[in-house]
């Protein structure tokens, strides 16, 4: 068989057993039994809490989510140039996807975030799962995906810009738990949902480039 077969086999795969795992941790959270834990992660992170690294992980947290749609705008504007019309589709649909799945979780579950008072920023909605985890997640990775595998850019170049997006979307993420936003799960969840949306571009590009020659 193919090597594109065993690839998409072990991509397919991977993202079930995520989805699996989301669902579970899902269920923990509405149960409450990971409220313990949350709690205690956000009273330690706290600790190291001081002027200079609050405004750094402010901006962080701002630029990152900026960041992500500007970069899925640019990678969208450049398939339309190049008449991918069917990758753009899929970029589309894994952006919207990721944002209205967000949206649609978060006022299912109704999870309050933590306590105003542990907050550094303002944030009026609910927080399961994050937003700006799942969109990071899903982004970051699908501009690296489609650079290392897709484009014929300098091998050098395509991972150090590969590498940067994956140390980016972790710096976000955990903004997000410094600021006292999120809890852990909140930002675990959504950056399940986000890779979960990364990994159907993937397995759309795979199919694209392989089948519909």
């Amino acid at each position: 068989m193919p090597k594109s077969f065993y690839k998409t086999a072990v991509l397919a795969l991977f993202l079930l057993v995520i989805i699996i795992f989301l669902c579970y941790l899902t269920g923990q959270v509405v149960e409450g039994k990971t409220l313990v834990m949350d709690k205690a992660i956000n009273l330690y992170l706290m600790n190291f809490r001081n002027p200079v690294l609050n405004e750094f992980m402010i901006q962080a947290s701002y630029l990152g989510q900026l960041m992500a749609f500007v970069l899925a705008g640019i990678l969208g504007i450049y398939l339309l140039f190049k008449k991918h019309l069917l990758q753009f589709l899929s970029l589309s649909l894994a952006v919207k996807g990721t944002l209205e799945i967000t949206t649609l979780l978060k006022n299912i579950i109704g999870r309050a975030r933590p306590d105003p008072l542990l907050r550094l920023v303002i944030e009026s909605n609910f927080g399961y799962p994050s937003g700006h985890a799942s969109q990071t997640f899903a982004i970051f990775p699908i501009t690296a995906i489609y650079l290392i595998f897709f484009t014929k850019i300098n091998n050098n170049l395509k991972w150090l810009s590969g590498i940067i997006l994956m140390a980016l979307l972790i710096l976000v993420s955990f903004s997000r738990l410094y600021l006292g936003v999120h809890y852990f799960t909140d930002v675990l969840a959504g950056s399940i949902l986000g890779l979960s949306m990364a990994i159907i571009f993937w397995l759309i590009q795979i199919y694209l480039k392989n089948f519909m020659r």
